[in-house]
């Protein structure tokens, strides 16, 4: 909302023993650093020092997101969208579109549409 980011694409190297991991589908990637605004932890908690490294906070070190890597990732340009588990109509609805269409050359011919309520009593 209203921020801009930039991001840079870099090679990595990987020794044997990661690429070993990678072909084996045993590699894993943690991102640490939690948000304190959801960290669900009292303000001493997440500013308390970290086991990782004493001079950061736990917060900053805490492990926030983690997968495992495939080793097609790495070579192959992905295809198709995101896999959300959602799955996605690519059909049409031809009735809709057909009332819609007809709505529109009703219009465009002069036609009126009055929907009216009955105000009498029975």
């Amino acid at each position: 909302m209203g921020g801009s980011y930039q991001i840079q694409r870099d090679d990595v190297q990987l020794n044997a023993e990661t690429q070993a991991g990678l072909e084996a589908g045993k590699a894993v990637v943690v991102v640490h650093g939690l948000d304190p605004a959801t960290a669900g932890v009292s303000e001493e908690v997440f500013n308390s020092p970290s086991d990782i490294a004493p001079e950061l906070p736990l917060g900053a070190t805490s492990p926030a997101l983690c997968g495992v890597l495939v080793a097609s990732q790495m070579g192959d340009m992905p295809e198709g969208g995101a896999d959300t588990g959602v799955a996605q109509e690519t059909g049409s609805n031809t009735a809709v579109l057909a009332l819609g269409g007809g709505l529109v050359l009703a219009a465009a011919a002069g036609g009126t549409f009055l929907v009216r309520r009955s105000n009498a009593k029975a």
